[in-house]
């Protein structure tokens, strides 16, 4: 794939809303979909985006992740499981079970761990040699959103709860508190470097906001995903490993790039025919995927099959695009 910040399209796409993507470290992408299917296709080169295989849950899928060597894609669903997918084989096996659908999925390759996080208002963790969760914690309120990056676990609940772990004392929160978004949380995604989170609402506001008392400082809040006087759910939040750029992507049908410590925008995308459901950048940040796709944000009533295509597109990036810019 050429670096001409065109995009193209990963096919077979999917038949319905997509609700997560989830790069591998070796470049494989997977998207999960209201259509039941887990999907994979490997990307760079000519071809730009191949078909790699599927599978799938016994209802919509609506979280993905992958473990550290990319040979396993685990994911969560409305059918209540995790669920593992062991590219290798092709083998499908049940991690773990929710008593309502699994939100959110992340792996710890550190603890060699599965943590899950559902609309049951718990936060599971999974050793993958047992069927009985090593920890089963209570949450304040239903898991919308979560994130992992050692140590540091957060999870965004409803009532616009936000609760912290150290994943290596996962059994006592480390701190609870009230999103600083007035709206409701929509995305979460903590800082490569595990200092703090980005937090985004449906109100088109992201938060940059640090754990710890002394760099509160540097903690922001700014508008985005707004189109004259629309405002529109900022649905994805994806960091650049490498520069700690992220990414951002919304109802208004775009996705953008940011520089958190200069405060700037880096990139903004063309507006594209529906909403970005999700966006995620690559390991490398070479690449970034997006999900073309009917997001709901506007009513049943809105709804039009014949031309709710939904589609996952992945553009490769330029220095200019994800490179922090000077500070001043």
């Amino acid at each position: 794939m050429a670096s001409n910040n065109l995009s193209v399209e990963a096919l077979p796409a999917p038949t319905d809303g997509v609700s997560s993507l989830a790069w591998s470290s070796q470049d494989f992408l997977v998207a999960t979909s209201w259509d039941c299917e887990v999907r994979c296709w490997q990307v760079g080169g000519a071809q730009g985006a191949v078909p790699v295989a599927s599978s799938s849950h016994q209802a919509p899928v609506l979280c993905s992740a992958w473990e550290g060597s990319g040979n396993m894609v685990v994911t969560g669903g409305c059918d209540n499981v995790v669920q593992a997918w062991d590219l290798g084989s092709g083998a499908t096996s049940q991690v773990g079970e929710h008593s309502a659908p699994v939100k959110e999925v992340a792996y710890s390759d550190e603890l060699n761990c599965v943590l899950s996080a559902s609309w049951d208002s718990t936060l599971k963790a999974w050793d993958l040699r047992s069927s009985a969760p090593a920890f089963d914690l209570a949450l304040p309120q239903r898991a919308f959103t979560m994130d992992a990056t050692f140590p540091l676990v957060a999870v965004g609940c409803a009532e616009r709860q936000v609760v912290l772990y150290d994943i290596r004392k996962l059994g006592v929160p480390y701190k609870h508190f009230h999103s600083p978004l007035k709206y409701q949380t929509r995305k979460l995604a903590v800082f490569p470097d595990a200092t703090g989170f980005a937090i985004s609402s449906i109100e088109g506001r992201v938060a940059i906001h640090y754990v710890e008392e002394k760099d509160s400082s540097f903690n922001f809040a700014f508008r985005c995903h707004r189109i004259d006087n629309s405002i529109y759910a900022v649905n994805g939040i994806s960091f650049n490993k490498a520069h700690g750029t992220f990414v951002t992507c919304g109802s208004d049908g775009t996705w953008a790039v940011w520089d958190k410590d200069s405060k700037k925008r880096l990139y903004q995308s063309p507006v594209h025919e529906n909403s970005i459901s999700d966006v995620a950048f690559s390991h490398t940040g070479a690449f970034i995927a997006y999900a073309v796709s009917f997001d709901w944000h506007k009513g049943a009533e809105f709804y039009a099959p014949a031309t709710a295509k939904n589609s996952v597109c992945i553009t490769a990036t330029s220095p200019s695009m994800i490179q922090p810019r000077p500070q001043g």
